[in-house]
């Protein structure tokens, strides 16, 4: 976690995930229309890692608040301005496209982070 004398410095947080496992795979993300230091980051993650992944279609769910919540993804986009995403993976999900999907949504944020 970043120290408040790194943020008074200019730190900034960009992207933070949050996983968590339940009964179906989704994405939870920030409200679309809200401004962070990364605007449309995950978004992109998540399209692009569908290139890697042939008939995948994910199940993504936008916040629809537009204010801070108990969230995780809510309160690191509300205090530090970083695109959130808290990522469900299926408690039936195969364990071989977890890992696929894992690798494909890891590269592409990379690719998206260096070009911040």
């Amino acid at each position: 976690m970043f120290q408040q004398e790194e943020l008074e410095k200019g730190a900034k947080f960009y992207v933070t995930i949050d996983f968590h496992s339940t009964w179906e795979d989704i994405y939870y993300t920030v409200n679309p229309e809200l401004m962070c230091n990364t605007p449309g980051i995950i978004s992109k993650m998540i399209a692009d890692s569908v290139k890697d992944l042939p008939g995948y279609e994910p199940n993504v769910r936008p916040s629809p608040s537009t204010g801070i919540s108990v969230t995780s993804n809510s309160s690191f986009f509300h205090t530090y301005g970083a695109e959130a995403l808290t990522c469900e993976v299926g408690d039936n999900t195969p364990r071989d496209f977890i890992r696929a999907k894992a690798v494909a949504t890891e590269n592409r944020l990379m690719e998206g982070m260096l070009r911040c």
